[in-house]
């Protein structure tokens, strides 16, 4: 029984050391000898063997596999710390994952991820480096505006931090600067323009939000009063109007709408576009936009003589009239007669004299205003005081006294009347 005991021992021990060296190196180490290539050939940017040595040498071994996944991601977090800390350059970092990527052997949680996390860095540095050199600039909007963009795991959040704080606080001052300087020279606009266009930029800025307030409340006096003025100076209720309109685009204050009602009162009212009281214009007709004078005006309204006859109207016949109530609310009555486009082909010059129209306005019956006006008048001018007048009464005389003329259907005159409220 010894003897078969020993026999064994002896046998294991020959068939132990009849195995070769190499045999027993390739067993403890071949594993790490494959990860060691394939990563070599990783390093290299060598994708092709390094997926060859992967299929040939390490796929189907977990612990292989494992050992792989955990050197592929120690080198793309290698190349992440080493960009951020400025030891690799953007374009190698992105190599790195590029190699890393086309392996196919991670998965695309972990790949994704960490290339998210490179990304974000390489905005952040670009959004830094963007950063400094509006600063550099004076450009301490844009600058502000980068230096919020640069990450938390940058490695120039710190500076980033501080230097938009410095960004910021000198925007400000430049701006309240600006405005200062606006409001300054009236254009109340542009402050305006100016500190909204910085509270988009700081929503929550007090100083802004004040200087805002302070602004609109100048600009509201300046508008009013400037309306005043140069209406007071020129019964210049356009202009006046265009200066509360202006203002109102960036204020909203009711008595710049009680300014625009009041200024457009003394907007002139057409006299003959009023509902008439009583009267009879008969062929006295409303100017058409295709209507123009013998001097080449055209007119938005008033009325035209037409249908004169021969013999058949003097200056001492019932005239066609027109009566307007007024009721004291206007105290000017301003306007033009001029000859009407066609008087000057039908009718001889020898003969104007005896073809006219006459005129004649009174003012609570009491005449005011006297014209004849002749086929070859020139435009008249017509700008009467009519203060406290209740009742404006217009008529209008026409006359052909040649038998040689027939003036039938055409255009002999044009009368174009506003009455109007002015500061007196």
């Amino acid at each position: 029984m010894k003897r078969i005991a020993a026999l064994m021992i002896s046998l294991s021990f020959f068939l132990f050391a009849s195995c070769s060296a190499s045999d027993i190196t390739d067993k403890l180490s071949g594993s790490v000898d494959n990860v060691e290539q394939f990563l070599e050939y990783v390093d290299q940017n060598d994708v092709a063997d390094a997926k060859n040595v992967y299929r040939d040498k390490i796929k189907g071994d977990k612990e292989k596999e494992s050992d792989v996944t955990a050197e592929l991601i120690s080198r793309l977090d290698k190349a992440i710390s080493d960009y951020n800390s400025g030891a690799m350059t953007d374009n190698k970092a992105v190599e790195v994952f590029d190699t890393i990527t086309a392996l196919n052997v991670m998965q695309n949680e972990e790949l994704s991820t960490r290339r998210d996390q490179l990304d974000s860095l390489i905005s952040s540095k670009a959004a830094y480096d963007s950063a400094e050199a509006f600063s550099k600039s004076g450009d301490h909007y844009n600058a502000y505006k980068q230096y919020v963009l640069v990450a938390e795991d940058d490695t120039n959040y710190s500076s980033a931090v501080k230097k938009a704080a410095a960004a910021a606080d000198e925007y400000l001052r430049i701006t309240i600067e600006t405005v200062n300087s606006s409001k300054n020279a009236h254009d109340y606009v542009q402050a305006l323009s100016t500190i909204n266009g910085a509270l988009q930029f700081m929503p929550q800025n007090q100083q802004l939000i004040s200087a805002k307030t302070i602004a609109e409340a100048e600009y509201l006096q300046y508008a009013l009063g400037e309306a005043d003025r140069i209406h007071r100076n020129g019964n210049d209720y356009e202009g006046a109007i265009r200066i509360i309109q202006d203002a109102m685009k960036d204020i909203n204050d009711p008595s710049l709408t009680d300014a625009l009602n009041y200024y457009r009162t003394f907007t002139p009212v057409d006299l003959f576009g009023m509902e008439m009281y009583a009267g009879n214009l008969g062929y006295l007709d409303a100017i058409s936009p295709s209507d123009s004078d013998r001097y080449g005006n055209k007119y938005t309204c008033g009325i035209e003589r037409r249908n004169l006859k021969p013999y058949h109207v003097y200056l001492h016949d019932d005239p066609y009239e027109a009566y307007y109530q007024v009721n004291g609310g206007y105290n000017r009555l301003t306007g033009v007669i001029v000859p009407g486009d066609e008087c000057e082909n039908l009718v001889d010059s020898k003969v104007r004299s005896q073809i006219f129209n006459t005129i004649k306005i009174y003012a609570d019956d009491k005449l005011i205003y006297d014209k004849t006006v002749y086929f070859d008048s020139e435009p008249i001018k017509v700008d009467l005081d009519i203060s406290n007048v209740k009742m404006i009464h217009v008529q209008f005389y026409a006359n052909n006294q040649t038998k040689e003329y027939d003036t039938h259907d055409i255009d002999i005159m044009y009368a174009d009347f506003y009455v109007q409220k002015t500061i007196k």
